[in-house]
């Protein structure tokens, strides 16, 4: 998803609604921004890890996250 896409899907909401995400195991947390650098894994992932890896040399992302 790109930020203009994120933004677009946002303005449907009211401005003042509290924005959470899933908790670690149970409930919700509220959102975190920071930015990081990825690559992606491999096609043949295990479903336990994300798409993507952390790598200095990899493109820059906006991570939304619980901390």
């Amino acid at each position: 998803m790109l930020i203009k896409d994120l933004i677009s899907q946002l303005k449907e909401y009211p401005q003042d609604m509290i924005v959470l995400v899933d908790g670690y195991e149970a409930g919700y947390d509220e959102v975190h921004l920071r930015g990081a650098k990825v690559s992606s894994n491999s096609v043949d992932y295990p479903l336990i890890l994300g798409q993507y890896d952390d790598d200095q040399k990899g493109i820059a992302v906006l991570i939304l996250s619980r901390f």
